[in-house]
């Protein structure tokens, strides 16, 4: 059940989707192009989903581990128009990005996305990172930890038992959990938001943030 609109703009070259949300366990979800799917990026694709892929002959959807810092070193969601698979900036989509007067430049990550191939558990994240000495010069969190999907919108999708890692360690969600847009074609998990008091503030982590890694239950999805 929807409870609230969350919209947040993220500002500079990092334009991040409007963030508009339902909290906890709302449902939402969006439709996507095989298109997308298909050129969405070099990032590895995860093993380990526990979501039963036997003999799955229903649409296959991708979810994207999504970030940002005080510094704006960021990896946006996967539609954004200037910043994603396609976007007007050419940049690569498997890497983590950084814009300095006006020049772009690629930070060391590895980040594993994965396909969602009907309901089921999944895990996306973004390891071996290298933020640069201003990432939290000014704040020792994140601006943004959320997840994009190409899911299609839908209020009969769940998404459940989300758990956040940064480090390694298991790190507690605000009072409200998450946050699920519904002003999207695509579902958005919203972890952490600097620019959303509800979720700006989670549970303790340490940094520099060398990975972050977000798991996932979805449900509802009509093959």
């Amino acid at each position: 059940m929807k409870k609230r609109i969350l919209c947040t703009v993220v500002a500079a070259v990092t334009t991040m989707a409007l963030f508009a949300g339902c909290t906890g366990t709302s449902s939402s979800s969006s439709a996507a192009s095989s298109d997308k799917a298909a050129s969405s990026s070099e990032a590895t694709t995860d093993a380990t989903t526990e979501a039963t892929t036997e003999a799955y002959t229903g649409t296959v959807y991708n979810a994207y581990i999504g970030l940002q810092t005080a510094d704006w070193s960021f990896r946006d969601a996967w539609n954004n128009p200037s910043t994603g698979i396609d976007g007007s900036e050419g940049l690569d989509f498997s890497k983590i990005h950084k814009s300095t007067d006006g020049v772009w430049s690629d930070l060391p990550g590895d980040l594993t996305d994965t396909e969602i191939k009907g309901d089921g558990t999944y895990t996306v994240k973004a390891e071996n990172l290298e933020f640069e000495d201003t990432a939290f010069e000014t704040q020792d969190y994140m601006n943004l930890i959320f997840v994009s999907t190409d899911v299609p919108y839908s209020e009969a999708i769940t998404i459940s038992d989300v758990v956040l890692k940064v480090n390694g360690s298991n790190v507690t969600l605000s009072d409200v959990g998450f946050k699920i847009p519904d002003d999207s074609d695509y579902i958005s998990i919203n972890i952490q938001n600097n620019w959303d008091e509800e979720i700006k503030t989670i549970g303790y982590y340490s940094t520099p943030v060398k990975s972050v890694e977000v798991t996932f239950t979805i449900s509802g999805i009509t093959e």
